[in-house]
């Protein structure tokens, strides 16, 4: 059965806090939520309306910064007019994606109830809400970011919310998202997932084969030796413990709670694996 989706552009994430309410996330930055468990849906939002509250919020931003400048003394001033420099060159960058229109993409989705939740997305998209979606501000500041790394996965484990991102970018927050924490990350290459192990340790995962794990919330890692070249794009936990991960040609490693690969698996097609899940605690989808 298909559902009622009133866009028509790829979907990337979707993430439901019930049987009922959840929201969906794509291309072109839309935004469409669900009331009666994915039998209808509503835009929320697109990239344009996304690109006019980032350069809304930057030109507050740069404003505020201005008049911090003009009162400053003249130890503080040759600070604050480095930092108001870089926030006017995000702020013309903020510019630049709004005349360009819809280019950027949301790529995951979390919402801690049905009110409030997050959306992140390419070149550093980062949005907060806390009415269902109905209004979102940008939340850009609240994480550091200063090269607009594309920001891939979001996901709690445990007491924590952790986002994956572009050039190896690890973030963790202990409030729920309101601070975020950079971690000092194993791989400057791209990760795309981060996946929950049974014990709440995290395995991340993306480019050309890579994947670490941690027992201690991020602080440290330990790679994962998958012998392979193929990048992996999707995760899921297995009732007996084991993490699955999953991407490029098919491939499928079965990793145990220490680490280690003790399986692996290829669909006939060897077609990409983008999503999977464990379906009645049987079935892997």
């Amino acid at each position: 059965q298909v559902s009622n989706v009133p866009v028509r552009v790829t979907l990337t994430a979707v993430y439901f806090t019930d049987e009922q309410h959840g929201w969906a996330v794509g291309h072109d930055g839309v935004v469409i939520r669900t009331v009666d468990g994915g039998e209808h849906w509503i835009k929320l939002l697109d990239g344009h309306q996304a690109n006019e509250l980032v350069l809304n919020k930057m030109n507050q931003a740069v404003s505020v910064l201005e008049k911090k400048v003009s009162s400053a003394d003249d130890t503080r001033r040759g600070e604050l007019e480095i930092a108001l420099e870089e926030l006017v060159f995000a702020r013309d960058d903020a510019d630049s994606f709004k005349r360009e229109g819809a280019t950027r993409p949301f790529l995951d989705v979390w919402f801690n109830n049905k009110n409030e939740g997050f959306i992140v997305g390419g070149y550093g998209l980062f949005l907060h809400t806390i009415d269902g979606g109905d209004t979102w501000l940008p939340w850009f500041e609240h994480i550091d970011n200063p090269d607009a790394f594309h920001l891939n996965a979001i996901k709690r484990i445990g007491d924590n919310l952790y986002i994956a991102a572009e050039a190896g970018a690890l973030y963790r927050s202990n409030d729920l998202g309101q601070t975020w924490q950079t971690l000092d990350s194993p791989y400057d290459g791209s990760f795309f997932g981060i996946s929950a192990t049974i014990d709440d340790g995290l395995i991340v995962y993306g480019l050309r084969g890579n994947a670490f794990m941690s027992h201690n919330k991020g602080n440290s890692w330990q790679r994962i030796n998958t012998n392979v070249d193929a990048s992996f794009f999707a995760d899921t936990l297995l009732p007996n413990g084991v993490n699955v991960i999953a991407g490029s040609a098919g491939l499928m490693l079965y990793i145990d709670r220490n680490g280690q690969v003790i399986g692996r698996a290829q669909t006939p097609h060897k077609l990409p694996l983008s999503g999977m899940f464990v379906h009645d605690n049987t079935q892997l989808v």
